[in-house]
């Protein structure tokens, strides 16, 4: 029942009404209680240790702040009843654990005891959780997340060798930087104090820088670019291009992701520049991991350098390997035209397979063929002239030694026809001692010689027939040694006739070199080799003219630094 108030004097009741009922509300004491025995410090984990009250304690908990609420919202003198419902929640002691977790700041004076036994804790599963949710300041328990490590730094410009395999060279994702250094000495049966007669030095025996070269790879998801360039003192200081081409490529499916290292190569690869001519197994394998100084004889007859400007489309699927190159077909060198001689182009290509064979011993082989056209330099035309002879050796000009030397009309150039096809097989095996590899080799070809006994049909009426091969074998005899052998036979000329005595009688120019070697390897740093050659040949004549074997055997010591 309301009784009427003035409205100036009704505040004053209101507002002392209010707070008395604000003060029961609040009259229940639980900070003395927070503080009595620390038996009540049990029931923090207590809301599971009354089970039965535990259901019951919410909803009691729950009207317990809600009374504070509304004596906050409204003027109301309905206020009267919650003084009321007051001392209900104080006889029940679960409320006050209830309205403890409001104040968990509080906790902190007897947080020394609990906190330590919180961590012991932790094995009981829902204990552990319930504390560490309480304090925030053991909110940094994601200590776990933060424990990993930072990944290492991946260096700038790595250093690493793409050369270990000849037809599976991986392309790289990023810079890779790589290089070797070759410096040797040779000592040459032939080797004279004399002078040829082109006035160079006939001496053979020389220390020389075979080959320095440096070398960038790079490589991103579709493209990839390699600049290699070579510097050697053999026949003079030179400096020129070993390799400088792009590739558009696609890698395939599955292959390595980026930030990885490819361990074959791409699915299909075009690529354009000086590249590699893909040709049998020597003539792409790298001199840095050949164990022998030199490639064979006929090798470097029909194909004088490894590389050669043009394009060239190539790849790998599983155990399948292919190649097929557009090139000029002039060798890059310091001796070798400016421009190509004619527009024919050369078509050389190889395809062939790798695969294991168990886990000890792995195959690999192909087929390889180059079809092209040479060429053949014609003449300028040449005026009449007229030279003396001294047939008296008097010094003196008489009419009788004046001869006329009649001109000639010049001679258009000519395109000839060259072919060549070429097998090769490698076996490698594994053993407790070391690798153990087998590499043979042959082809047969026509007026392709251009390295050795230039081929040149326009002159010799006929077309000239090359046959050559090679068989070589390496093994180690621990990671720090290794002995090699190979047997090197070519023949510039199958049917090669002279004139002896007035008789056509055929002559055979084969030459034949037996090669072993020797050697101390500091894996993927430095190897010393020393190589001997017993090279047998016709190239030399005896007391009556018949040919016999010129002496020009040759010894090379060789030391190779990895960069």
């Amino acid at each position: 029942m309301f009784y009427p108030v003035r409205r100036g004097a009704g505040l004053p009741l209101c507002a002392l009404m209010l707070w008395s009922a604000t003060a029961v509300a609040q009259q229940p004491a639980e900070e003395d209680d927070l503080e009595i025995p620390s038996t009540p410090q049990a029931p923090p984990p207590g809301p599971a240790r009354p089970v039965p009250p535990a259901p019951a304690a919410p909803p009691a908990a729950a009207p317990a702040p809600a009374a504070p609420e509304q004596s906050e919202d409204d003027l109301e003198l309905p206020a009267a009843p919650a003084p009321a419902g007051a001392p209900a929640p104080a006889p029940s002691p679960p409320a006050p654990p209830a309205a403890a977790p409001p104040a968990p700041p509080p906790p902190s004076p007897p947080v020394p005891t609990p906190a330590a036994v919180a961590p012991a804790a932790p094995p009981a599963g829902a204990a552990a959780p319930g504390a560490s949710a309480a304090p925030g300041v053991v909110a940094p328990a994601p200590e776990g997340e933060a424990s990993a490590p930072p990944p290492a730094p991946r260096p700038l410009l790595p250093t690493g060798n793409l050369e270990l395999t000849a037809h599976s060279r991986p392309v790289p994702y990023g810079l890779l930087f790589s290089g070797f250094l070759q410096a040797e000495f040779v000592k040459n049966q032939l080797s004279e104090d004399q002078l040829e007669q082109s006035g160079a030095p006939f001496n053979r025996d020389e220390f020389a820088l075979r080959s320095g070269r440096l070398r960038l790879d790079g490589g991103h998801e579709y493209t990839a670019y390699t600049l290699e360039i070579d510097a050697t003192t053999r026949g003079g200081a030179y400096l020129g291009i070993r390799r400088a081409e792009g590739s558009l490529l696609y890698r395939g499916e599955g292959a390595a992701a980026p930030g990885t290292t490819p361990s074959g190569p791409p699915l299909l690869a075009l690529t354009a520049g000086v590249t590699d001519l893909p040709f049998g197994f020597e003539l792409v394998e790298s001199s840095r991991t050949r164990a022998f100084m030199e490639r064979s004889a006929g090798s470097e007859a029909i194909f004088p350098t490894q590389m050669d400007t043009g394009i060239k489309l190539h790849g790998g699927y599983r155990f399948l390997r292919y190649a097929v190159a557009l090139v000029n077909g002039e060798p890059v060198d310091r001796g070798s035209p400016l421009r190509d001689s004619n527009a024919r182009k050369d078509l050389v290509g190889r395809f062939g397979a790798e695969a294991p064979i168990g886990d000890s011993v792995s195959l690999s082989g192909g087929t390889s063929f180059a079809f092209g056209k040479g060429f053949h330099a014609g003449s300028v035309a040449v005026k009449d002239t007229a030279a003396w002879r001294d047939d008296n050796n008097d010094g003196v000009a008489a009419p009788s030694e004046i001869v006329g030397v009649p001109g000639s009309a010049a001679t258009p150039s000519e395109n000839f026809d060259r072919w060549a096809i070429g097998l090769d097989l490698q076996v490698q095996v594994r053993s407790p001692i070391g690798y153990t590899r087998f590499v043979a080799e042959g082809f047969v070809a026509q007026n392709h010689d251009r390295g050795r006994y230039v081929s040149d049909p326009v002159v010799t009426g006929f077309d000239l027939r090359q046959v050559g091969g090679y068989l070589g074998l390496t093994q180690e005899l621990s990671p720090y040694a290794l002995v090699g052998f190979r047997v090197d036979v070519y023949d510039p000329n199958s049917d090669f006739i002279e004139e002896r005595r007035g008789e056509l009688v055929p002559r055979s120019q084969r030459q034949l070199t037996l090669s072993p070697i020797v050697g101390l390897v500091l894996p993927q740093r430095a190897r010393l080799l020393l190589q001997y050659d017993f090279i047998d040949d016709r190239l030399g004549r005896d007391a009556v003219g018949n040919p016999t074997d010129a002496e020009n055997d040759q010894f090379t010591a060789r030391l190779q630094v990895d960069l």
